[in-house]
């Protein structure tokens, strides 16, 4: 992983409530981390995202809606929200239960081509 596409997953952790950040590839595996705060098993947690991405995609499919774009996961003591980027990885945040998501969300958007610009061909 870069030098800059790693700072850049810092900064994402650098907002309020956000305990880690996975970058996960289009196939899945994991491109890239950063934890702050928290406990989290980074493999587990790429797993569950990556299972509900896929299940997002084949709902999308079966309703004729196309590919999912985002989905959210909220659980007792955290959040996991995933953005799909344009090249197909996703952006995988997990947050504290009483995060801004509205907020957040607006930071992945802002930040998004930057991502994706940075992840290795």
């Amino acid at each position: 992983m870069s030098e800059e596409l790693q700072k850049t997953l810092e900064n994402f952790c650098r907002l309020e409530g956000v305990q880690c950040v996975l970058l996960l590839a289009p196939d899945g595996t994991l491109a890239g981390s950063h934890a702050e705060k928290g406990e989290h098993d980074l493999a587990q947690v790429q797993a569950l995202a990556s299972r509900c991405l896929g299940l997002g995609q084949r709902m999308g499919s079966r309703m004729d809606r196309g590919s999912v774009n985002h989905s959210h996961a909220e659980f007792s003591d955290y959040s996991i929200l995933a953005e799909v980027l344009d090249s197909k990885a996703a952006l995988v945040i997990v947050t504290e239960p009483e995060t801004n998501l509205g907020r957040l969300r607006l930071e992945i958007r802002k930040n998004r081509k930057a991502v994706d610009g940075l992840l290795p061909a």
